[in-house]
């Protein structure tokens, strides 16, 4: 008999391939393939072996064999569960690592901003006179005074939104009273029509009667 020169992939049809996981995994038949292999050898190589005593044989070898295709399927499950996760992970780690680079980004633009602030002469003329700042010498002095100017700046900005309001609600009035004035205009205007229509008819029946006469 002519050995084969190579393996082939098992079939996808294969038996078992195809057989479920069991719950608990067999043990490795490594320990147990070696005197199995050492008995078959030992066996074939007894003059005059009949064929009888070799489905012991046999069946002790489809029995490592299952158990090292279970083993194998397990593997290959476990694979590719590792890889599912694998696969999950890197786009995870692709997604903090934008959102690294999105934060890097913010970071950079604040380390690189210039307040505005610093180029602008201050002074403490805007502060009431209840308004207690610290001693100009102080390191806070500064803050507290641009934390004082934009509260007065807050202030009038809030003032002026007021008037903005209270004079919206004048226009408001106005526009109302100017639809009001309409209103009336049209009806005094629709009235006076039909008082016109009404004088003529009188009118004319005045002159036909001092005709007739």
């Amino acid at each position: 008999m002519t050995l084969p020169s190579r393996i082939d992939e098992p079939s996808a049809l294969d038996p078992l391939l195809l057989l479920p996981l069991p719950a608990k995994l067999p043990s490795s038949p490594l320990p147990t393939l070696e005197p199995l292999l050492s008995a078959l050898e030992e066996r074939l190589n007894q003059p005059g072996t009949s064929a009888d005593g070799l489905a012991i044989f046999t069946a002790h070898m489809r029995q490592v064999t299952r158990r090292a295709q279970t083993l194998l399927n397990a593997s290959r499950v476990g694979a590719a569960e590792a890889r599912e996760t694998l696969d999950r992970v890197d786009v995870d780690l692709r997604g903090v690592e934008y959102e690294r680079d999105r934060i890097r980004e913010e970071i950079a633009k604040c380390e690189d901003y210039e307040a505005a602030y610093t180029d602008i002469q201050v002074d403490d003329s805007f502060v009431p006179d209840s308004e207690t700042l610290p001693a100009p010498d102080s390191d806070s002095y500064d803050y507290a005074l641009i934390i004082a100017r934009l509260q007065n700046e807050l202030l009038e900005i809030e003032k002026r939104e007021a008037a903005i309001a209270s004079l919206t609600k004048d226009r408001d009035g106005i526009i109302q009273s100017k639809k009001d004035i309409k209103r009336k205009f049209d009806t005094s205007d629709v009235y006076l029509g039909d008082f016109a229509k009404t004088a003529a008819a009188m009118s004319s029946k005045v002159m036909d009667v001092a005709k007739g006469n």
